[in-house]
């Protein structure tokens, strides 16, 4: 009876801990050390990233994260990000999602994001990109969704 009892005890922990290092919650809440790139480097597969640029905030679009174990429920901001001092460009490659609301009376912005590369299926959607494309932008074929780290 000993022995299945220690069975079980073990399993539970390792089904605790599997559940906690799945939703990066502590104490594998950590995140690795960021790749610095260019925004024409950046990559779907790349897990942490580190980019530098000009936001672009044509439009105030947001999107609602809903709460898991542990964690709130988020309001995000997407946005467009440019090479540095690229004010005219329109040809998106790199769309950020942060939990930073863009300042009202703010149209562009230079910032460093550090986050991890994504489809951009994740946030945006058809909708999201019709309003861009609406506002005047185009996306390249292989863009690239970067979700800011909470508290980076």
């Amino acid at each position: 009876m000993r022995k299945l009892a220690f069975a079980l005890a073990v399993m539970a922990a390792a089904v605790v801990l599997f559940f906690l290092w799945i939703a990066r919650l502590p104490p594998f809440d950590g995140h690795p050390e960021p790749e610095v790139l260019a925004i024409e480097e950046l990559r779907v597969e790349q897990e942490a990233v580190q980019v530098s640029g000009t936001a672009h905030y044509p439009l105030k679009v947001s999107y609602e994260v809903s709460g898991r174990f542990g964690r709130p429920a988020t309001t995000r901001w997407l946005f467009p990000l440019f090479d540095h001092q690229d004010t005219a460009g329109r040809h998106v490659v790199a769309m950020i999602s942060s939990l930073q609301q863009p300042e009202r009376l703010v149209a562009y912005e230079d910032m460093t994001v550090v986050g991890e590369a994504r489809k951009p299926r994740v946030a945006v959607t058809a909708g999201v990109e019709r309003a861009f494309l609406d506002a005047g932008y185009t996306f390249d074929d292989a863009y690239v969704l970067v979700v800011e780290y909470a508290g980076e």
